[in-house]
């Protein structure tokens, strides 16, 4: 073989090298993107669901509250107990805590 045949031959073996180095290259940068572009995503559905539970612990949790509201002004009202005076002839109001009446 002539001597421009090995030397073609040694520049086209250096391009694929090189070739295949920048393959690589390119492999490895779309690998890196690939990762970053998961690792965000993932991330907003991380957010999404810490979003949704947040949500959710807020409305049990209101719903809690003003049942317990609730249930603290009925028993507020419950103290005092509808009584009717037959000498008057009329309702009064007796509060089982004090031992007091209106009316």
């Amino acid at each position: 073989l002539r001597r421009t045949h090995l030397d073609g031959a040694l520049i086209m073996r250096r391009l694929f090298a090189d070739l295949a180095r920048f393959v690589e290259a390119i492999t490895r940068l779309q690998s890196m993107h690939r990762g970053w572009y998961y690792k965000t995503w993932y991330q907003g559905v991380l957010k999404l669901r810490y979003d949704a539970a947040t949500n959710l612990q807020r409305l049990f949790r209101g719903r809690k509250g003003r049942a317990a509201r609730d249930e603290k002004a009925r028993l507020k009202y419950a103290e005092w107990e509808e009584c009717w005076d037959e000498s008057t002839d009329s309702y009064f109001y007796f509060h089982e805590p004090t031992g007091q009446s209106s009316g």
